[in-house]
């Protein structure tokens, strides 16, 4: 098939660009704009929260996310830590993915505040 790319290879540039050090200049950032920001992030952390539990797999994999030593407090590691969890994780992938979506939100979240 032409024009397709590996899942695998758009997964590792979804995380590159989800963890990328880059940020836009302060000055062009308004309270307004963070606040839309802050509250989409929430609302998409609460929906992928729930979503996960619904699948059965939430303690699981967040237990298996702590034991590889995510930071829950600040992310900070994040990125490392989503990095290892496909090669640990030997339950279904959707839940894998949900849970990485998730902790790419709740990075972002903590870095607009």
């Amino acid at each position: 098939m032409r024009g397709y790319k590996p899942a695998s290879h758009i997964f590792n540039v979804s995380l590159s660009l989800a963890f990328s050090e880059e940020q836009p200049p302060n000055e062009s950032l308004n309270y307004g704009v963070l606040k839309r920001e802050h509250v989409r992030l929430t609302e998409e952390a609460i929906c992928l929260t729930r979503l996960l539990q619904k699948t059965g797999e939430y303690d699981a994999l967040t237990e298996t996310a702590e034991n590889l030593c995510l930071n829950t407090e600040t992310l900070d590691n994040a990125k490392e830590v989503a990095a290892k969890l496909p090669q640990t994780w030997k339950g279904p992938k959707a839940p894998l993915h949900i849970l990485i979506t998730l902790m790419e939100s709740l990075k972002r979240k903590t870095e607009n505040n």
